[in-house]
């Protein structure tokens, strides 16, 4: 009887969001309209927002060494590089344009790790869920980057630089940053961990699958994930950090 009840009740997106820190599993059930999962986006990007304000100057400061140890560079092209850098930290359409790129790169990584999440459990695990659903599903456990931001910007704060880690990158140098080792370790993260559980909670919610495939299923798409960031720093000369 509780277990249809379950299945049935309409939950608020408020509930939904407190369920993904105190009762994940509840935190999904019964999907379905887009507030589930456009309103914890645009809290996220108004989290994000704001910490980019906070951190301005400590990532101004972080990019401009990266671009000084940049080997892709000519040394004739980072001062001017380093020019433009400083002007546009005094620019208000900078400032907006970055604001912007936050808005629109939030949403299309959403939309597309549910079309990922999406294609594997309907198409490679054979199972049943919509679209809608995944959306709601990535977008409730990506409430975890609102800790993730609060901790490590107070962290940034304190020590007086962007990086901070809560990952077993704490055991190696940040100028290896650009290495594979170093990139493998950073993934091993407190907060990417705890998102992780929780996308797996949802995605197992929705098709009704084990906690192992769950698992796997978000699982194998993180991995990929850390393997394309290393590739793109590595062709950007480390530019991503």
């Amino acid at each position: 009887m509780e277990e249809a009840t379950s299945n049935t009740e309409n939950i608020s997106v408020v509930s939904r969001m407190v369920n993904v820190f105190s009762n994940p599993s509840r935190a999904f059930v019964n999907l379905g309209t887009y507030k589930d999962w456009l309103i914890p986006i645009l809290i996220i990007i108004v989290v994000d927002i704001g910490r980019q304000m906070v951190m301005q100057d400590l990532e101004i400061t972080a990019v401009k060494d990266r671009i000084m140890r940049n080997e892709q560079i000519p040394e004739e092209q980072k001062e001017a590089i380093l020019d433009r850098i400083e002007q546009d930290s005094q620019s208000t359409g900078a400032m907006l344009r970055s604001f912007g790129g936050i808005v629109i790169m939030t949403f299309i990584f959403t939309l597309v790790v549910a079309g990922l999440y999406l294609f594997t459990g309907n198409v490679i695990m054979g199972g049943t869920s919509t679209y809608s659903s995944l959306l709601s599903v990535y977008a409730l456990g990506s409430l975890i980057f609102i800790p993730e931001h609060i901790v490590k910007t107070a962290l940034a704060l304190s020590k007086g630089s962007s990086a901070v880690y809560t990952s077993l990158a704490i055991l190696f140098d940040p100028a290896e940053s650009s290495t594979l080792l170093f990139t493998l370790a950073n993934a091993i993260d407190i907060f990417s961990i705890w998102k992780l559980a929780v996308w797996a909670i949802g995605f197992g919610v929705v098709y009704k699958f084990s906690p192992a495939k769950s698992w796997i299923a978000v699982g194998i798409w993180y991995v990929i994930g850390i393997f394309v960031f290393y590739g793109l720093n590595t062709l950007t000369g480390g530019m991503l950090g």
